[in-house]
């Protein structure tokens, strides 16, 4: 028997796919998390076979669960189950050793083949996510200024985008503020923006992010183009702009 740990932030999401996860048959739910640090402690205590990771949970992010889960090397497949759809997330969390990426909009039918061939072994990425990745490899994504950010550049943005001062991000991700201000002006260099709140509205037209909502939720945003959401869910521009000035504000020691 396969067993599976759930991380999730929502519980009735989990308690969903404990229903659907018994359904499939071979797997079982080792246990439930609502948070990253706890899917770190988890893996280090039980080793289940498969984590099923909200990739976007308040706190520490999915890139860095995967980066510590790995360090355990303790065998633990680690599968994003997520709203972070968008490109380049997927194509740099695949790079970065995750065994799947599923979106939350896929059937159950594709969740079963998913955990079938990511138990034997074999990587699974979800069809829409696929087609994706198609576009990118044929340079369709090309003019997406985020696709020439680094992995932890890009877990960096997203924190800064859920409104996460230096301070609060240096202490989940264990480094200096100054370090992370590094990271935060190098990411801005690369985009050509040179606040939060441009890096915010870069992020919407890009579909990075929705607005709508508090940052971890997922609003029911109206889209021109298509319907999947980005990762982290801005309120407005204006809130945004109040995060930029309490960062500037709280945070001068760390430049």
């Amino acid at each position: 028997m396969t067993t599976i740990l759930l991380a999730d932030h929502h519980s009735l999401f989990r308690a969903g796919m404990v229903e659907l996860t018994h359904s499939i048959g071979g797997f079982t739910i080792a246990g439930e998390v609502d948070s990253a640090e706890s899917a770190v402690e988890f893996v280090a205590k039980h080793t289940p076979d498969i984590l099923l990771l909200e990739m976007s949970m308040p706190g520490m992010s999915g890139f860095e669960t995967l980066r510590r889960i790995r360090r355990l090397h303790v065998g633990t497949k680690v599968v994003a189950l997520t709203h972070w759809t968008n490109q380049p997330l997927p194509l740099q969390a695949m790079r970065e050793g995750m065994s799947g990426y599923l979106g939350k909009d896929i059937t159950p039918k594709e969740l079963a083949t998913a955990l079938q061939k990511i138990r034997f072994g074999r990587r699974y990425i979800s069809e829409n996510i696929v087609r994706d990745l198609a576009r990118v490899a044929y340079g369709d994504l090309s003019d997406n200024p985020f696709q020439q950010l680094s992995v932890r550049e890009t877990q960096i943005m997203l924190m800064v985008l859920g409104c996460k001062s230096p301070s609060a991000i240096a202490e989940v991700l264990h480094l200096s503020a100054k370090t992370v201000n590094s990271y935060r002006y190098r990411l801005f260099e690369k985009l050509g923006v040179k606040s939060d709140v441009e890096l915010a509205i870069m992020a919407i037209q890009h579909e990075i992010i929705d607005i709508g909502g508090h940052a971890g939720e997922r609003p029911q945003a109206k889209r021109e183009s298509r319907d999947r959401k980005g990762p982290v869910a801005a309120s407005s521009v204006t809130d945004l702009t109040a995060c930029d000035d309490h960062r500037k504000s709280g945070d001068k020691g760390g430049r």
